[in-house]
């Protein structure tokens, strides 16, 4: 209950403000109520009517961008010792240990098809 009282707290004061604005106007596209118009999550039997905003870019369509940002997640874990588990890079594993009645209902739903 504590959280919801500076939920909606801008952080990094003016800037941080203008960023939450952002994401506030952003999320409206989506049909998100504003945040001095929403229900409260706590309490009533209305929806707060949240929304989600998605923005894909392909860093691709960038000359150069892949290549500087992969110098600079090498560089942030390398040498400031950023731990970034989103890129680290580890292979397929050989073997995935499951409990036996897992594995039998796993096999058992394979099957049903």
């Amino acid at each position: 209950m504590a959280a919801l009282v500076g939920a909606l707290l801008p952080f990094g004061g003016h800037r941080g403000g203008n960023v939450a604005l952002l994401v506030e106007l952003l999320a409206t596209l989506s049909g998100a109520s504003f945040s001095l118009d929403a229900a409260p999550f706590d309490r009533g039997d209305e929806s707060p009517r949240v929304g989600l905003f998605v923005l894909a870019v392909n860093p691709g369509l960038f000359p150069g961008a892949v290549d500087r940002f992969v110098a600079h997640l090498e560089t942030l874990s390398r040498t400031h010792g950023v731990r970034l588990p989103a890129v680290e890079r580890t292979g397929p594993l050989d073997v995935i240990d499951l409990d036996d009645a897992l594995e039998q209902r796993l096999r058992r739903e394979a099957t049903s098809f």
